[in-house]
């Protein structure tokens, strides 16, 4: 009975748990890609959120077809736009 009772205990009790839930981004990737398209961005190869920083890691190609890396913030502003 008594193995029941630290069972339960051990339950309820707050845990870390290994995998933390992040905040969403408050922009979705269809979002971001509509944007990068609205200033001129194709040939967009990789979309991804990155949440140790948490930002867009972007690359595409920029309007005179140069590879580019983009980074935005999660509300969709530019933090920078590097060569790649």
């Amino acid at each position: 009975m008594l193995k029941y009772y630290y069972l339960i205990l051990i339950l309820l009790s707050p845990v870390t748990l290994a995998n933390p839930v992040h905040d969403q981004p408050e922009k979705t990737i269809a979002q971001v890609i509509e944007l990068l398209v609205e200033h001129g961005f194709h040939d967009i190869s990789k979309v991804e959120f990155d949440y140790d920083d948490n930002r867009y890691e972007i690359k595409a190609r920029n309007a005179n077809n140069e590879k580019v890396e983009i980074e935005l913030t999660t509300t969709g502003q530019f933090i920078s736009v590097e060569e790649d």
